[in-house]
């Protein structure tokens, strides 16, 4: 598929579906309440094979088709841009102008008008892990820490929580300290208390 036919073609449409990464609007596990859709999807387009349009291969976040067809966006012929009626660009993906990560940035005020009028709000949730292991042995696993947490945007900022979970296994491979701390409320829990949701 083409950059320029993102949303629009045959091509498109045959990519917005679950086993490409767009679920549509999904229930989640957990007892969340509210159906959840992505607003992103990624556009990969390789350097090697049969396009020789392109000089180097690219990566670019792109707005889900409900979000162009809600907020009357259309692709400004230039990387990850897409504009309203009047030219203004209201999406884009800042790694297609600097090195860094890919993500889909929005006007905020545009962004907020169209979740008004849709009655939808934006939620992030956040999942990490880091391995601590010693020694150089696959055997002397040390440390995991988890972060876990979710936000929402209400009245045009974060709300949310993020929990980090330090568990130690540093003696023969038994969890010896489980630490869980809140962000909020920085509070301890001991190894026995069943992290809060």
């Amino acid at each position: 598929m083409y950059l320029g036919e993102h949303v629009w073609s045959p091509a498109a449409k045959y990519y917005q579906r679950e086993f490409f990464g767009d679920d549509g609007w999904t229930h989640p596990n957990g007892g969340c309440p509210a159906l959840i859709r992505i607003t992103s999807v990624d556009y990969l387009q390789e350097y090697s094979g049969f396009d020789c349009s392109v000089d180097t291969g690219f990566h670019l976040s792109l707005p889900i088709d409900d979000l162009v067809k809600g907020m009357d966006l259309h692709w400004t012929q230039d990387g990850a841009g897409f504009a309203d009626h009047r030219g203004r660009i209201l999406t884009f993906d800042p790694a297609e102008l600097e090195q860094g990560p890919n993500a889909l940035l929005a006007r905020l005020d545009s962004l907020r008008e169209f979740l008004d009028r849709q009655g939808l709000t934006v939620c992030w949730t956040i999942w990490g892990m880091k391995l601590i292991n010693g020694g150089g042995r696959l055997d002397r696993f040390g440390q995991r820490l988890e972060l876990h947490g979710a936000y929402f945007l209400e009245a045009g900022r974060p709300v949310g929580f993020l929990k980090y979970v330090l568990e130690d296994y540093r003696q023969k491979g038994d969890l010896r300290s489980t630490l869980i701390l809140e962000q909020d409320t920085a509070k301890v829990s001991t190894p026995t208390e069943e992290p809060s949701a």
